[in-house]
């Protein structure tokens, strides 16, 4: 749904941003006020429209994040604290050895917190 909302509000703001280029003098009848926008048409206008660029290109580039995200946690490797045996994330969901039913610790800093099975 985030997604969606950015990717609107990106086709807005670039909308906009392309009516200031066009048409650089917008009269607001509710407020009774001209805005001129004649002077700084280009680069308002232009800063709208890749500001909308930017929404639009956010709400994809989010989704990417999320999938590397994923496949990088799933190439996780975990030890068996019993066993000494590794294991990949993805490879054990219950997060227990799948030999001895022993909890898994993540291979990062397992020798330091068990100095005793770095000898084994």
């Amino acid at each position: 749904m985030r997604r969606i909302s950015y990717i609107i509000l990106g086709v807005l703001i670039g909308l906009f941003g392309l009516g200031i280029l066009i048409n650089p003098i917008i009269y607001h009848t509710g407020l009774r006020y001209q805005f001129d926008f004649t002077d700084v048409r280009w680069p308002f206008g232009g800063g709208l429209i890749i500001l909308g660029a930017f929404f639009i290109w956010s709400s994809f580039r989010k989704k990417a994040i999320e999938t590397e995200k994923t496949s990088r946690d799933e190439k996780k490797v975990l030890m068996c604290p019993k066993c000494i045996k590794p294991f990949y994330k993805k490879d054990c969901e219950d997060l227990k050895c799948p030999d001895c039913q022993a909890p898994l610790e993540e291979l990062s800093g397992f020798y330091e917190r068990h100095p005793e099975l770095k000898n084994r």
